[in-house]
């Protein structure tokens, strides 16, 4: 994916890989250290990329020293591991945290960089982490139809669709799409029951790609509830996620008991 000098070549990644969620599926599903902090690299050189695209910042030997020094920050602050929750669910104010967790923590190195580099950076990361969770037009469509009290089993059927599907792409869309209905308040009962069920037949498939999306979407709606805490240990939502966590685990292991 590389040129010479260590320049990232985006066209070639654009005709061997389809866009950058590719690198950003191989990102997430990681479970190797190492993977991921090369993985990261190669989202923030991305990163990058765009902003000069965009003007944002220029090929000046300035901005490349206050981009390295973005970089090393970082990585300081473990970034190329827990920014991967964030392309799972994209937490409120996430630069604005981020800025000030990184001043808070490393405060000497980063007051030598331009807030300007730091921002522009984390903006760009929300962005794609924005675009690799949004769902396929067509498919938004019929989620609208769904909330907007529409006969919903057509949508239902087009949700099992996709999560069962052979396709990573269509599945991909179905995790989206599924976890944002869990997420959302149902004013309609049969709708809430409908789509928890397609949820917890996610366990009895034979395929483990299908049943990880069963773990995945109940990490997502663990995040949720996460990013609603106003304050450190509060102690209603973390009886709420513990209450999900093992109502959710009791599901695996009630499947792997009646095998």
């Amino acid at each position: 994916l590389y040129l010479e000098r260590r320049t990232l070549d985006v066209e070639f990644l654009r005709q061997t890989c389809g866009d950058i969620n590719f690198i950003v599926e191989l990102y997430v599903t990681s479970r190797s250290a190492e993977a991921c902090d090369n993985l990261f690299a190669v989202l923030f050189d991305y990163a990058v990329y765009e902003l000069v695209q965009r003007g944002f910042i220029s090929h000046e030997p300035f901005s490349k020293l206050q981009l390295r020094m973005v970089c090393e920050l970082l990585k300081w602050i473990e970034a190329p591991h827990f920014f991967v929750s964030l392309f799972k669910l994209v937490p409120p104010n996430f630069v604005e945290r981020t800025v000030k967790f990184a001043r808070k923590c490393y405060d000497r190195s980063a007051r030598q960089i331009d807030k300007h580099f730091l921002v522009g950076v984390l903006e760009e990361f929300e962005r794609l982490a924005l675009g690799f969770q949004t769902l396929e037009a067509e498919f938004d469509e019929l989620d609208v139809r769904m909330r907007n009290g529409e006969p919903f089993e057509p949508g239902a059927e087009a949700l099992e669709h996709l999560l069962h599907s052979e396709f990573p792409e269509d599945r991909r869309n179905g995790e989206i799409w599924l976890s944002r209905l869990l997420s959302w308040e149902h004013a309609n009962h049969d709708m809430s029951v409908r789509v928890f069920g397609i949820f917890t037949s996610l366990i009895e498939s034979p395929d483990v790609g299908v049943r990880q999306i069963f773990v995945s979407v109940t990490e997502k709606l663990v995040l949720a509830l996460k990013a609603k805490a106003e304050t450190f240990g509060d102690e209603v939502l973390m009886s709420r996620i513990m209450f999900l966590l093992n109502d959710h685990l009791l599901s695996i292991v009630h499947r792997i008991h009646r095998q």
